[in-house]
């Protein structure tokens, strides 16, 4: 009699990769939520404090900064400093929301975006920053009196770098491209098999088709999804009217090709109009179809 063979033993790096793999229970997502807000609030609480008002700035000196039980006083520039990464790091933090929300909705979320969502508060954070000097140094006159600045712009600056980070890399990578000189390349230096080849990640596109095997029950959603050189996931939204309200199981795509994807559908109503868009995201955003509709056969 044969002997089915045994699963070979789980290693410690198999056991971690399933945990991150795993979907977290709804504890772990509440309680994840209730530190985003706490963080919402801290940042909020800590930018009302900084913020440079008309009259702060028409002293054009240093200030003191009522912060819970301590007073600091700061300067206007260090004000600026503190409003921008606080922005930035609203931008990120609304970013990550966002798409944990949508994971969350969608029943697909892992453990691994975790330390994404963090970071991202953090990243953001130092790029809104980054950004702030570059635009200081570059197109604001470093003599501009501090009654000069428009907090307002920084700050709008500071969230959309956030909220935007991928593209913001791409902007300050390109500033560098055009300052700097590119690096001799030495003898002894190894060759890097994947130069040229690399690009960054773009938002996904999607595009549904008209459906195939239309039956009475029945039908397969076609439609192509355009990764953007990341990891995308997708699925359908359909029903019955343009709110949907029926989704179909994540599918997971990589690249930067078009591909084309399906799905079938059943337990349909006879006769019925459905409508039904595909649905995209990747680590840049989350891209939502136009709405089409098909018609079921009658019964």
């Amino acid at each position: 009699m044969a002997v089915a063979d045994s699963p070979p033993p789980m290693t410690v790096d198999t056991e971690r990769d399933a945990v991150l793999d795993s979907a977290p229970s709804s504890t772990v997502i509440f309680i994840f939520l209730g530190l985003a807000i706490v963080t919402v609030i801290g940042t909020l609480y800590t930018l009302w404090k900084f913020w440079p008002t008309e009259a702060i700035l028409k002293t054009g000196g240093v200030t003191p900064v009522h912060f819970f039980w301590l007073t600091k006083h700061v300067s206007i520039e260090v004000r600026m400093f503190v409003v921008v990464a606080l922005t930035g790091g609203l931008g990120g933090l609304l970013h990550s929301t966002r798409s944990f929300a949508w994971y969350v909705g969608h029943s697909s979320l892992k453990y691994r975006w975790f330390a994404y969502y963090i970071g991202m508060v953090f990243v953001s954070a130092g790029l809104a920053t980054i950004v702030y000097v570059v635009i200081r140094g570059g197109i604001v006159s470093g003599k501009a009196a501090p009654t000069d600045i428009n907090p307002y712009g920084f700050a709008a600056i500071g969230a959309i770098v956030g909220l935007f980070s991928e593209q913001a890399l791409e902007m300050l990578r390109r500033v560098a491209t055009d300052f700097f000189a590119q690096a001799p390349q030495g003898a002894d230096r190894a060759p890097n098999t994947n130069a040229g080849t690399a690009s960054p990640v773009v938002a996904p596109t999607v595009q549904a088709l008209d459906p195939q095997s239309v039956a009475a029950s029945t039908a397969t959603l076609v439609g192509t999804v355009s990764p953007g050189g990341g990891t995308t996931t997708y699925h359908f939204d359909y029903g019955k009217t343009a709110d949907y309200g029926l989704s179909t199981a994540e599918g997971e795509v990589s690249g930067t090709d078009p591909v084309d994807v399906t799905v079938d559908v059943t337990d349909l109503t006879p006769g019925v109009a459905y409508h039904y868009r595909l649905v995209a995201a990747n680590d840049v955003d989350i891209v939502n179809g136009d709405d089409r509709t098909f018609t079921t056969a009658s019964a």
